[in-house]
């Protein structure tokens, strides 16, 4: 048990420069050029899902969580959201960009979730009664130091242009704010208590793995159900979970061979992170928060369940 502790630990180590060094390039993107794509998506109309799907692949839920802040204020509609959600893949591109091996497999699975975001977030748009939600926009109420518009949620409306170019201020994973302006939290913090974060949740993953793999005529596959049309059904589930560990693992999974391609698609479609928390923490009326999640499962579970059925049979 101690030998299988230490291979695990060892394994998770080796990984913590790579993760250290994706976090803090990813730090720096965000504090330079999240406000901007802030303002790009709300001004978007019609291509709303086609900036969410592609903005939507930045690593980590930051930009899930802004989706979810200005959806909930009525700036984008149910599809851009939507497509955010399903190309967002939490924390696994930084997985995978630290398995230097495997990174060959990064551009499938980007595609696939692209693609699935697009056609998504056009459909829904095209049956919803209109491109863009009939929202609760926030209401400024008084001016801040950089002359943008504090916001407060009120049931008015027409107060949008007002605050059209102010990023929308909301708290990300590890309590930092998204648009980045306390730079020594965002760019040096941040990426160390990120790396930490997913190294623990890695290290977990990875022994529980070891763990299954050393036991006698083990197989993850087979222990994971892969094959079964109900293995994306329960990676989409998982994928629900607001947490970071939820796509780590779902990722570090695949990596070992242990899910299939439609499943790992399914669980990262569905992964949208702390995105998922402030949808339902600040979104009204609960039953519009409902549907989003019925329809980011439905869509996640067909589409994982379609890739197994079609592609690797």
């Amino acid at each position: 048990m101690l030998a299988l502790i230490w291979k695990s630990c060892k394994e998770s180590l080796e990984l913590i420069p790579f993760l250290l060094a994706i976090y803090a390039g990813i730090a720096w993107l965000e504090a330079r050029f999240e406000e901007r794509l802030q303002v790009r998506i709300r001004r978007a109309g019609h291509t709303g899902p086609l900036l969410g799907a592609l903005f939507g692949c930045l690593p980590q839920c930051g930009f899930s969580v802004v989706g979810s802040a200005l959806y909930t204020r009525g700036l984008i509609s149910m599809g851009t959201l939507l497509a955010v959600f399903i190309s967002t893949s939490d924390e696994a591109l930084p997985v995978m960009l630290a398995h230097p091996s495997r990174l060959g497999l990064i551009l499938p699975l980007l595609g696939t979730k692209v693609a699935l975001a697009l056609l998504a977030g056009y459909l829904v748009d095209a049956v919803a009664r209109s491109p863009h939600r009939v929202a609760v926009p926030a209401t400024p109420v008084a001016a801040g130091h950089d002359g943008c518009v504090a916001m407060e949620d009120h049931d008015h409306a027409g107060h949008e242009d007002a605050a059209e170019n102010c990023p929308v201020e909301v708290d990300g994973c590890c309590g930092h704010h998204l648009s980045g302006k306390n730079a020594v939290q965002a760019l040096i913090i941040h990426p160390l208590l990120h790396t930490l974060q997913v190294f623990l949740v890695l290290l977990i993953v990875t022994f529980a793995i070891d763990l299954l793999l050393g036991k006698e005529g083990a197989n993850l596959g087979e222990f994971l159900l892969q094959g079964s049309i109900w293995q994306p059904v329960i990676a989409a589930l998982v994928g629900l979970v607001p947490n970071c560990g939820a796509s780590v693992a779902i990722t570090q999974v695949y990596l070992n061979d242990g899910i299939s391609f439609g499943a790992v698609i399914a669980g990262l479609s569905s992964s949208a992170g702390l995105g998922m928390l402030v949808l339902v923490k600040e979104n009204r009326p609960a039953r519009d928060t409902l549907r989003i999640l019925g329809l980011l499962l439905g869509i996640s579970m067909t589409a994982g369940i379609l890739i197994q059925l079609l592609v690797e049979r």
